[in-house]
């Protein structure tokens, strides 16, 4: 064992001689466990050195290389699904107490979204994937997220309609439960009913974009790395958490109108650019009739 180890580390280059990374790569990692300084008879800086090299070859090159590839890029546009998709445990909340709700508790109306998740995603998957296959027509998972990311788009563009209907509501218009000739902070007169399409939207946008990512994320991190890559993800739900914290300061009356405008028009961008960005993709796997697969071109399983 000592002997294939030394004859290995006279041929990298990383430490200043002939040889590639590859065949250092290429190494058992239980060689570099066994082996000490005193084993190999070199120098401590020497060994120092190789330890670092295979500590690149086993496990820094590996999870750059990951965090590099489209695959990975591909979750970064979710910071903006996430922006969107955090307006249910806050604003829209908000938005729901400005309205008639007829005894039912304005936080409840969020919980359509589930219900949207669990009606969805069978109806498609049973329903809408079997009716395109049976017109060859086969969605990749470039086009299942952009459809996803549209979804999203439409929630925020009809939150904002929603928004425009209440403050032209009386009795306090762009100030609802705010106005002074209303004593009892009367809600404007909007049935909170018509905000339920609104987590419905949010649900499909959930059941195409989500679902597909997680599948990215999984499906095309190296063996090894599939733990941290899973972990951007909810990285990534962070930062989009943390920056629609950021926006508390513009969530308020009479500004909600253009919050959600503006958040509509970002997703709507975002979808276009991530199209235009990543389309290329779904060329890898256009003989590919499935729409499970995931694949990157170049991005190691």
């Amino acid at each position: 064992m000592g002997s294939r180890f030394n004859k290995l580390l006279g041929k990298s280059s990383l430490l200043g001689l002939d040889g590639t990374l590859a065949e250092l790569h290429a190494a058992s990692p239980r060689i570099a466990r066994e082996q000490t300084p005193g084993a190999l008879g070199l120098g401590q800086v020497k060994a120092t050195r190789i330890y670092c090299a295979f500590y690149i070859a086993y496990y820094v090159s590996p999870m750059l290389f990951a965090i590099l590839s489209d695959s990975c890029r591909v979750l970064l546009a979710f910071i903006v699904f996430y922006i969107c998709f955090d307006q249910m445990q806050n604003n829209l909340i908000s938005q729901s107490a400005q309205m008639e709700t007829s005894g039912t508790p304005n936080d409840m109306l969020s919980a359509m979204n589930q219900v949207g998740c669990i009606l969805f995603t069978p109806f498609i998957h049973h329903v809408i994937y079997p009716l395109l296959h049976k017109r060859h027509i086969y969605l990749q998972p470039i086009t299942r997220i952009t459809i996803g990311f549209g979804f999203v788009a439409s929630s925020m563009a009809y939150t904002t309609i929603v928004q425009n209907v209440i403050y032209s509501s009386v009795p306090c218009y762009n100030h609802p439960r705010a106005c002074s000739s209303v004593a009892n902070r009367e809600p404007n007169h909007v049935n909170v009913w018509i905000q339920a399409p609104v987590f419905f939207l949010i649900a499909m946008g959930e059941v195409w974009a989500y679902v597909t990512a997680l599948e990215i994320a999984y499906s095309h991190a190296p063996q090894n790395m599939k733990a941290m890559i899973q972990a951007i993800f909810p990285l990534m739900a962070g930062v989009g958490s943390a920056a629609a914290m950021g926006l508390t300061t513009l969530a308020h009356d009479p500004n909600l109108v253009i919050l959600y405008a503006a958040l509509a028009g970002g997703m709507a961008i975002t979808t276009v650019v991530f199209w235009l960005l990543f389309h290329k993709h779904n060329s890898d796997h256009a003989g590919n009739k499935s729409d499970v697969s995931v694949g990157f071109a170049g991005t190691p399983s």
